[in-house]
């Protein structure tokens, strides 16, 4: 059974929003899982510490925001919109990001986004640096110009995929095979580089 004090710091922790426009506020160690937020902006706003977890995100734009160690795990994101926001350190695992509203523009550093959804999407630019990638679907998308230095790809799909002119050096664990997607003028560092030639059925040596 809860302490009536636990009971008074999960209700104080628990948040609701009862404005549709908040510009350049901090929010910081809120819990707003399996809670939905509809139709609300947020310009410059700043996310520290903030619990997402299965929150429905319905037609919400966030525009210059930030997350830092921000669990988004399984978010719903119908009809929200991302533009130029930047995630540090979070949690963001099983993200179905083709509910959201395109373009997104995303630079995403040191979190974990296993298992998210980025099927056909146009993610030109995008950045997802020093992450875990784990089974992360890009197939027919456009990730062209991007830069994913330092981020482990294992079992992430890639086909059909645009990344020309990417930046994957000190990537791991890709799968991306030359003749199934555009890789023109992408950057690509030792060893891991070799593994675009698996394809080719050749012996290296």
């Amino acid at each position: 059974m809860s302490q009536p004090n636990q009971q008074n710091e999960e209700s104080e922790n628990k948040m609701s929003f009862d404005e549709e426009y908040y510009l350049n506020e901090t929010f910081n160690g809120k819990d707003l899982s399996e809670s939905e937020l509809k139709e609300i902006e947020f310009t410059g706003c700043t996310f520290e510490k903030v619990n997402f977890e299965k929150t429905k995100l319905k037609y919400v734009r966030f525009e210059n925001c930030t997350f830092k160690s921000c669990n988004l795990g399984l978010v719903k994101l119908t009809g929200s919109r991302f533009i130029d926001c930047e995630f540090f350190d979070c949690k963001m695992i099983g993200i179905n990001w083709t509910e959201a509203e395109e373009p997104v523009k995303i630079k995403v550093e040191s979190s974990k986004i296993d298992y998210s959804i980025f099927f056909a999407m146009d993610l030109r630019r995008i950045e997802i640096t020093e992450c875990e990638a784990r089974e992360v679907n890009f197939e027919n998308a456009d990730i062209s110009k991007g830069k994913f230095n330092g981020t482990n790809f294992i079992s992430s799909k890639f086909k059909n995929t645009n990344l020309s002119a990417s930046d994957f050096r000190e990537a791991s664990n890709y799968d991306i095979n030359p003749e199934f997607n555009k890789i023109k003028k992408a950057k690509f560092s030792m060893p891991e580089v070799m593994t675009l030639l698996q394809c080719f059925d050749i012996e290296i040596s």
